[in-house]
This record gives structure tokens, sequence and C-alpha cells, in this order.
């Protein structure tokens, strides 16, 4: 068996990847649900469970989200010069190919 490395993200990967943030977040929030549900109605141990959870969704969006949006934005800019890069080409082309044309109508 061999892992190549391929140019583009399969399909099932990239929602993996994009739901990844959102699972973790769920997770975090059925924890702070289940912390509070617990606590009673100590008002310093609800601050604290909140500030828990608000520290817990920043790291979330620190170690997880802000990475993988730069890689798609990376990705996205990375496309987008590749789409102008093929239209360039096909603008060559098509000229390459009218070129051809008149002169094979010249040649018959």
């Amino acid at each position: 068996m061999q892992i190549e490395r391929g140019n583009t993200v399969s399909q099932f990967n990239f929602q993996t990847l994009t739901n990844l943030p959102k699972i973790l977040i769920q997770e975090e929030s059925e924890m702070y649900d289940k912390a509070c549900g617990s606590c009673g109605d100590g008002v310093m141990t609800q601050i604290h469970n909140a500030s828990v959870h608000a520290q817990s969704l920043c790291n979330i969006t620190e170690t997880i989200t802000s990475p993988l949006l730069h890689v798609l934005e990376a990705t996205n800019k990375k496309h987008e010069m590749e789409l102008e890069r093929i239209k360039l080409e096909n603008e060559e082309l098509k000229q390459q190919i009218a070129a051809l044309s008149t002169e094979l109508e010249i040649e018959v």
C-alpha cells in the first residue's frame, strides 16, 4: 500500500474537516449544559462554568477553526489562480484554432 499526496482534498475529507469545529463546539456545549444542570444555584459556580465554556470555545477557534479558515482561503486563492491560467490557456488555444482554420481555408 502506498499513500500519495494529492493536489486536492476529497469531498469526504473536506466535509470532515469543516464539520470538526461544529462537532467540538457541540460537545463543549453539551458538557457546559451538563455542568450547569448539576451545579445548583451558586452564582460563582455558574460564572466559573460560563468562563470555562467561553475559554474552551475560544480555544477551538484558535486551534482548529482559524487555521482551517486560512488553509481554505489559501486553497481558494490557488484555485482562482489555476482557473485564470486555464482561461488564458483556453483563449490562446482558441486563437491557435482560428489561425489554423484560416490557414487551412487558404490552402484548400
